[in-house]
């Protein structure tokens, strides 16, 4: 089963590498309307990716610079062996630099080898 951090990264790699991005609105769980960017796929369907966050949600987030800097770091390491633009182009393997063990390392070492 794939890691959060591996189903985070390639969300991040379809935005990054799909033309076919677009917006929608959708309902969450408690009713309440949100705005989501996504794939337009085919048939008419739409992949969302990632929720556009409300100014108060921002506005609570503290942001963790140090943790995100490792993070660029070491998704740039993945993102060159990762190939596809949409879901169906990643294969259901797990990716060794995305596994739980070599996220915590690096989530606890604060490192990049």
């Amino acid at each position: 089963m794939k890691t959060f951090m591996q189903k985070a990264f390639e969300k991040v790699v379809m935005l990054e590498r799909n033309e076919e991005l677009s917006i929608a609105l959708a309902k969450d769980s408690d009713g309440n309307t949100t705005m989501v960017v996504g794939l337009n796929g085919m048939e008419n369907s739409f992949i969302p990716l990632a929720r556009v966050l409300p100014e108060r949600e921002i506005n609570s987030m503290t942001p963790m610079y140090k943790e995100g800097k490792v993070i660029d770091k070491w998704f740039k390491k993945v993102r060159a062996d990762l190939k596809g633009k949409i879901s169906y182009d990643f294969s259901d393997a797990q990716h060794p630099l995305l596994t739980k063990e070599a996220v915590d390392k690096h989530l606890t070492d604060n490192q990049i080898d």
